[in-house]
């Protein structure tokens, strides 16, 4: 992305990113709120600014359209100061958390070569994904929704080496939601109007404190984008703004980066010639669940997927500001996703389309990427490492344990 400039947008009220649902002047209406913004809830934010810097909005839709953004990521800044201390990812889909007695322990979700004589409903060929041991305990529900940067990276690169762990060390849970209360007023008489009361839930950009403050001050939390791709994005100035739903306000300010590959990575990734992608913001697919552009060969790399995680699926739809109507309704993949995939491509090959893909957006359409949809993290998968657990009772296919 050319010309790029990453922004730390810290709201000062809690904000109201819709979920889709009707909001309406029917009294004990509720406007509630996702978990966490979309990128394309961002990106609008971005050209919206870029567009306006002029005080009125003169720029021509198909240029802010060329504006691409990374993010949001989610960080944590300091709290005398306006840096960022802290990174958060999505908590990966291939991380099961388990609630055992005395502990919650880690354990990660693998493709395996069906062995035979067992049937499943995979398409196109592709490996089931689940544990590599049978563990009667239930799925924890202490699990964090974003980990500690620090966390994440050692689950890109060492997986197998978590076992027994502390949830509040992992991660963090979900934005803290604000519900208020409020009336409709009637504008001649400054009063309100009987009954027609409603309700608005906003996500809090703070959260309880670790060890390192004191506990009755609040971890400041904000979002993290990097902005490039064309001309405009350079006008972007710091200062207040507002975002979603009754315009609440944040703040602008330059400063921060985006978290760089481990050179680590990289080497493990080019030994095993295979990797998982983890999705950091939701993907948008042609085909649901199978990407095309990222399987395309690029960098003399020819990637093929082999597997995917995830834990459903998640809908966007948004305002198309050229054509004054609603856009059509889509399903995306959700964040914290996994795709897994062989790589076929020499050594160098391989380094150089880590370099290109590492924290760019993988979704399918142009407009999409730019959008932000499709953040994507590479970790480590050895695709040898596709064995039957032998605890199933099920008979290994022969010579099939490799994916």
């Amino acid at each position: 992305m050319n010309n790029q400039h990453v922004w730390i947008i810290e709201p000062r009220d809690p904000v109201i990113v819709r979920d889709g649902r009707p909001f309406d002047n029917t009294p004990g209406a509720r406007a509630r709120t996702l978990p966490f913004p979309y990128p394309s809830t961002l990106a609008g934010m971005v050209r919206t600014r870029a567009g306006t810097a002029g005080g009125s909005f003169t720029a021509k839709p198909a240029d802010v359209l060329q504006i691409g953004v990374r993010g949001p990521l989610l960080v944590q800044l300091d709290p005398m100061a306006d840096q960022v201390t802290k990174y958060f990812a999505p908590a990966p889909a291939d991380a099961l958390l388990l609630e055992h007695q005395d502990d919650v322990r880690l354990m990660q979700l693998k493709p395996f070569e069906p062995p035979e004589g067992l049937l499943t409903a995979m398409p196109d060929q592709l490996l089931p994904v689940g544990p590599n041991e049978v563990d009667p305990a239930k799925p924890s529900k202490r699990a964090p929704r974003f980990w500690n940067w620090q966390q994440f990276e050692r689950w890109l690169q060492e997986p197998t080496l978590c076992q027994p762990i502390k949830p509040h060390a992992l991660g963090i849970g979900g934005l803290p939601q604000n519900s208020r209360t409020h009336v409709a007023m009637q504008k001649d008489k400054r009063t309100g109007e009987e009954g027609k009361l409603f309700q608005t839930i906003g996500l809090e950009f703070t959260h309880p404190t670790s060890e390192q403050y004191p506990l009755d001050a609040a971890r400041r939390l904000a979002l993290l984008v990097a902005v490039g791709g064309h001309d405009l994005a350079a006008k972007i100035g710091a200062g207040f703004d507002t975002l979603g739903g009754e315009r609440r306000t944040v703040v602008w300010r330059e400063g921060g980066a985006l978290p760089t590959l481990p050179a680590k990575l990289v080497q493990q990734v080019q030994q095993h010639t295979a990797c998982r992608i983890i999705l950091l913001t939701p993907a948008i697919f042609e085909q649901g669940y199978r990407p095309t552009w990222l399987c395309t060969p690029q960098y003399g790399v020819t990637p093929t997927l082999r597997a995917v995680c995830c834990t459903g699926y998640g809908v966007v739809s948004g305002w198309d500001y050229a054509q004054r109507k609603p856009k059509p309704t889509r399903r995306m993949l959700p964040a914290g996703s996994v795709l897994y995939l062989h790589l076929d491509g020499k050594q160098d090959a391989i380094a150089a389309w880590m370099q290109a893909l590492w924290l760019q957006a993988i979704s399918d359409a142009g407009q999409d990427r730019r959008d932000g949809f499709g953040l994507a993290a590479i970790g480590i998968w050895n695709k040898k490492d596709t064995a039957v657990p032998a605890d199933w009772g099920i008979p290994a296919q022969k010579g099939s344990n490799h994916a």
